[in-house]
């Protein structure tokens, strides 16, 4: 399991143009999508629905690093300002609820992000 983990984080860091400062987000992600597809060993159940008891939400799938938007809070922004900040899609949080953004500032590049 361990290759495997390691296998999907130096994809996931080498094909989205990140450096490897960001291999612990790639690490959560990986985990988080092996943990939400078939397993073998346990009969091709899905890890995630046998630990918690219910089904999963394929819906919040997001790939590694897309472009993503964050809703801005009421008391952030003016009436005609945008509600919502541009962001990339780093990683699942511990919560398997909540995704983990970078807010992307607009003059910049995105794509040349340091960590």
């Amino acid at each position: 399991m361990n290759r495997t983990i390691k296998e999907r984080v130096v994809a996931m860091l080498k094909l989205s143009g990140l450096g490897d400062g960001f291999w612990a987000e790639a690490l959560l992600t990986a985990i988080h999508i092996i943990n939400m597809s078939p397993s073998r060993p346990l009969g091709y159940k899905i890890p995630q629905e046998i630990w918690s008891g219910k089904t999963s939400n394929y819906g919040k799938i997001r790939i590694f690093r897309c472009e993503a938007y964050a809703l801005v809070p009421k008391d952030d922004h003016r009436n005609l300002e945008s509600r919502s900040w541009k962001c990339i899609f780093l990683c699942y949080g511990l919560d398997p609820s909540a995704l983990l953004r970078i807010k992307i500032d607009p003059l910049e590049d995105p794509w040349s992000l340091d960590p």
